[in-house]
């Protein structure tokens, strides 16, 4: 996902996620990777629209690849809160 030039970053990560959550909801492709690329677009995206990407995700996987991401969030992300209260509701 660039993240430089003129490109509208916010609308490239949403369609990025968007086409994820299909693959993911087909089954061809692991919640891991849709996990992945929410870290990678946390400054990209406004609070509400990382929510609505979290929203449904109960993947076992998922959880447990945000969870040993912890460290890397706690120094990287600003959506750190959120991911830590999604965590604490799985």
């Amino acid at each position: 996902m660039p993240l430089y030039g003129k490109t509208n970053h916010k609308e490239l990560a949403e369609v990025v996620l968007e086409y994820e959550v299909e693959l993911c909801k087909a089954n061809k492709m692991s919640e891991m990777i849709l996990a992945a690329t929410l870290i990678m677009s946390n400054k990209i995206l406004d609070d509400e629209t990382f929510k609505y990407y979290l929203e449904g995700r109960n993947d076992t996987l998922f959880v447990i690849f945000l969870s040993n991401s912890l460290p890397i969030i706690n120094k990287l992300l600003y959506k750190k809160t959120i991911i830590t209260k999604f965590l604490q509701t799985c």
